[in-house]
C-alpha cells in the first residue's frame, strides 16, 4: 500500500483492540496552507484518483473483515414509469484552473 499504508495500519490496530500508548506516535508539519474549504473537494481532482481508489480499497477491506460491509443493491429506475415528488440539483464545485 502506498498512500493508504498508515490508514490501513490504523484500522488493523483498531480491530485488535489491544493498542495502548500514552506518548506521541508521530508529528506532521502542514505543507498545504490553503483553507480547509479550499481543500474540501480535492478528492474529485483526477490527479488524486489513484489515492482515492487506494483508500476506498483499504476501507472496504476493513469493513469486510469486521463484518460491516454491505453489498450495494441497485434498482433499475425507469423515469417514464416513475413519479418523483421532489426534484433536486447537486452542485459540485470544480476548479477551472483560473483560480489563484
Amino acid at each position: 500500500m502506498g498512500s493508504a499504508g498508515l490508514y490501513d495500519l490504523r484500522l488493523k490496530i483498531l480491530r485488535t483492540g489491544r493498542f495502548s500508548y500514552s506518548g506521541i506516535l508521530s508529528t506532521k508539519m502542514e505543507s498545504d496552507r490553503r483553507l480547509s474549504g479550499e481543500k474540501l473537494f480535492d478528492y474529485v481532482d483526477p490527479r488524486n484518483q489513484s489515492v482515492q481508489r487506494e483508500m476506498e480499497k483499504v476501507a472496504t477491506g476493513h469493513l469486510r473483515r469486521i463484518g460491516a460491509w454491505l453489498r450495494p443493491v441497485f434498482k433499475k429506475v425507469h423515469p417514464a414509469e416513475t413519479s418523483f415528488p421532489v426534484e433536486a440539483s447537486v452542485i459540485i464545485p470544480v476548479a477551472t484552473g483560473s483560480e489563484p
